[in-house]
């Protein structure tokens, strides 16, 4: 398994703030395949990009900064997400959920949006690429970026801004300053970052 980066998530420093913050290493019939980033919404429940749970019928999880905590899933769920390649369907929601088999504890699980955020609503993206690096003991925060409405680009169901994100960060959330998660990173290329919202 390898995983190609050009850049990090620029300027981009360890999330330690973020007990949240989840490394989601991808199985394929026992096998580590792929990696991703997520954050623990619920004791049982991680929140994940789609394209990181289909095709995959395995995940492990660590949560480096509340207490490196692990748990395995077999279970997840998208919404309408389909696998297409290696690019962003704008048509579908690059959302998903896994269910973990044992719960990972948090003093307090973070807030979903339950509505769109504002054009030039400033956001930051998480996820585990660090100085052009994947890595498998950390994830970084960004500095911040101003959300637009996605429909702008062809993207109804997300937002997209400035990138700072690439592949390792997909399905890392992005939240807002009181840590309410509005979206997953989702795709990036061309200057351009699609995050889709939750």
């Amino acid at each position: 398994m390898s995983e190609s980066s050009t850049s990090p998530i620029v300027s981009g420093t360890a999330a330690r703030s973020h007990a949240e913050a989840a490394l989601v290493d991808m199985f394929q019939n026992g096998q580590q395949v792929a990696i991703c980033s997520g954050a623990v919404i619920a004791p049982k429940v991680v929140l994940t990009a789609g394209h990181c749970v289909d095709g995959f019928n395995g995940w492990r999880i660590t949560t480096p900064y509340a207490s490196g905590q692990k748990a395995t899933a077999s279970g997840a769920a998208v919404f309408d997400w389909k696998s297409t390649g290696d690019t962003v369907d704008p048509s579908k929601h690059d959302v998903a959920l896994i269910f973990l088999s044992t719960a990972i504890d948090l003093t307090k699980y973070p807030k979903l949006a339950t509505a769109k955020q504002a054009d030039g609503t400033l956001a930051l993206n998480i996820g585990r690429i660090g100085s052009g690096r994947a890595s498998f003991s950390d994830l970084f925060q960004g500095q911040q970026v101003a959300l637009r409405d996605g429909a702008k680009v062809g993207f109804a169901f997300d937002y997209y801004s400035t990138e700072i994100i690439e592949s390792g960060d997909s399905g890392g959330p992005v939240e807002l300053t009181d840590g309410t998660i509005v979206a997953v990173n989702s795709g990036a290329g061309g200057g351009t970052q699609v995050l889709a919202r939750v």
